[in-house]
């Protein structure tokens, strides 16, 4: 696999951008088999216990509460940066994968194994 990035984007010293990424029970999983849910410090890790949603002209919000999917939480939420430095880390350095900075993908091909 050839990734191409901006250098900025996945250094480790990479700027704040506000931004938090709700993470599913799925994603998490994704990352943990990727070597990457290990790599983020717990105290970077903020669990999702409720959420509620708002449609724009409806007073009821909808409500979701973990128990009902059989979990403690629904999910987490992490910094973009956070997350960005941790997959650049995990990804630095491992077999089959090249980074190559400042540059800019045209086009995405997805194989049958990817």
């Amino acid at each position: 696999m050839i990734l191409r990035i901006p250098a900025e984007a996945g250094a480790v010293s990479a700027r704040i951008d506000g931004r938090d990424i709700a993470l599913t029970h799925r994603s998490v999983r994704i990352l943990r088999e990727m070597g990457v849910w290990d790599r983020v410090a717990p105290a970077e890790i903020a669990p999702i216990r409720r959420a509620a949603v708002r449609n724009a002209d409806e007073a009821q919000l909808l409500t979701f509460a973990p128990q009902a999917a059989g979990h403690d939480v629904l999910g987490y939420l992490v910094s973009n940066q956070v997350l960005r430095r941790e997959i650049f880390g995990a990804a630095r350095g491992r077999p089959g994968i090249t980074l190559f900075a400042g540059e800019a993908a045209r086009s995405l091909e997805i194989e049958d194994a990817g």
